[in-house]
């Protein structure tokens, strides 16, 4: 088979798009969705009631992320951290290959605008429910682009893609976001007589059984009001990171606002009209990525096509002015002959090679599990394990996830990342505690807590040393383990 220099050129994006999502991709939160998983496993069916904690058991439990839940654990059970690695990696591979076939031009500026968004979207890799989220998005867009664009009508799988994102991750609000900005934007060009109102009947239908595919989910009806029960908890946007607007100061977020210019700058620059409903998706995923740090890989799933449709008008308008300077930025400089067939297999094979070595570091066990040891409290579960002083225990927010999966069930855990399973009130009061601000124990006379799992040197290890009741058992250079006083 010839490699033609288009395919070339999508061979190596690809390539060097896995190998930039390929890296340590587990976090804290993973370990509650591995728990989770297991659970599910375990007892061969979604998980309903609260199990994991003591300070919140026997709540309704209805975070709808049964299905891709039980995807991760399978996978780290069969292949470990290398796995779950691969599979974070594979999940954005696939988003942005939608994300590419959405986009228009060349294949030089379609590839340059995918990597962007890519790296744009960066922030959001991990290996957690969202990453499904980021698939199944970048999928819908896929359909509302055929249909509004080329008049392809696949609407009926939008349906299919809300059924199976309402059992994969909560973020399937982020589809009924993007399906009512389509149709408002698709409304509004048609009341301005530059659309058509079949095209917002359309719309409007598939949205109505988008709702109706949302219940096909074990937790029903209810799952209509998860998402405005989550962003009511005030606290989360107070102290949660990724729920904060973003550090523009970082360089996940300085990538998005290269993306951001560029996608300004290619609209300005083009004499094609900006159409409507591109500007009320590009606006609103702006808006909602200012508003809080982990939209902005959705802000990267809808720039690179308006990137790619402006950027290529604006190169054909400057193509009769700078012809010499527009087949470089257009990629016809590079073409199959000067290649030559040999050069571009020897080129695809140099960066197979390089993306491999690039791959190989993050999909070391040893590697993970250096850097799990680094900032999880690994030899402190290991000695609660083996020793099993008497509970309740109390754990920070950041370990809970990590301990329900180290020592559920003989140490339910006091608070874990399930942000869905607490309170504001409970989230307060808990921060009081772990600032280790008076009435601290009071807080933990409440809860019946006899064990304390605790940061080395932070304030409510320095309280406890403290306090006559409490005296230590366990210490590292992680964790400290104390014991209340009989």
């Amino acid at each position: 088979m010839r490699l033609t220099f288009r395919s070339l050129i999508i061979a190596i994006t690809f390539i060097c798009l896995l190998a930039m999502a390929t890296r340590v991709a587990v976090d804290s939160d993973t370990w509650w969705h591995l728990r989770a998983g297991a659970w599910m496993v375990e007892h061969g069916r979604p998980l309903t009631q609260e199990v994991f904690t003591h300070t919140a058991a026997g709540r309704p439990y209805d975070y709808p992320a049964w299905l891709s839940q039980t995807v991760m654990y399978l996978v780290f059970a069969a292949w470990g951290f290398p796995g779950l690695n691969l599979l974070t990696a594979a999940m954005v591979t696939l988003a942005f290959a939608l994300v590419f076939a959405t986009c228009t031009g060349s294949v030089y500026l379609r590839a340059f605008a995918v990597i962007l968004g890519a790296a744009a979207s960066a922030v959001f890799w991990s290996a957690r429910p969202q990453i499904f989220s980021l698939v199944l998005a970048a999928a819908m867009l896929y359909v509302l682009e055929l249909f509004r664009r080329r008049g392809v009508n696949r609407l009926w799988l939008l349906p299919v893609i809300i059924a199976v994102w309402a059992n994969t991750h909560p973020g399937f609000a982020i589809g009924f976001i993007l399906l009512a900005v389509t149709t408002a934007g698709e409304g509004l060009k048609a009341l301005l007589g530059m659309g058509s109102w079949r095209t917002v009947a359309w719309l409007v239908g598939i949205g109505l059984a988008c709702l109706v595919a949302l219940l096909l989910s074990p937790y029903g009806a209810d799952l209509l009001l998860y998402p405005f029960r989550v962003i009511s908890i005030n606290v989360l946007r107070d102290h949660i990171q990724e729920w904060q607007s973003p550090n523009f100061h970082l360089r996940e977020a300085q990538v998005f606002i290269a993306l951001w210019l560029a996608t300004a700058g290619a609209v300005g620059l083009s004499r094609r009209s900006l159409d409507l409903t591109d500007l009320l998706l590009c606006g609103s995923l702006l808006y909602l990525a200012l508003l809080a740090g982990r939209n902005m890989a959705l802000f990267a799933l809808v720039a690179p096509p308006v990137l790619t449709r402006h950027g290529q008008a604006a190169l054909d308008d400057l193509r009769g002015r700078y012809p010499r300077l527009v087949a470089v930025l257009d990629g016809e400089v590079l073409t199959e002959s000067r290649l030559g067939p040999v050069v571009s297999g020897l080129l695809l094979v140099m960066v197979t090679l390089a993306a491999l070595i690039k791959m190989a570091i993050p999909l070391s066990p040893a590697l993970n599990a250096t850097l799990v040891q680094r900032g999880l409290p690994v030899a402190a579960a290991n000695y609660l394990a083996t020793a099993q002083p008497a509970g309740p225990m109390f754990n920070p927010y950041n370990w809970g996830g990590y301990l329900s999966w180290r020592l559920y069930p003989e140490y339910p855990v006091y608070i874990d990342g399930r942000t869905d399973v607490y309170d504001a009130a409970f989230f307060t009061e808990y921060l009081r505690l772990a600032a280790g601000l008076p009435g601290w124990t009071r807080i933990l006379d409440g809860h019946g807590v006899r064990l304390m799992l605790v940061e080395a040197g932070s304030p409510l290890s320095g309280m406890a040393q403290q306090e006559s009741g409490w005296h230590r058992i366990y210490a590292d250079e992680v964790a400290e383990v104390y014991e209340r006083r009989p």
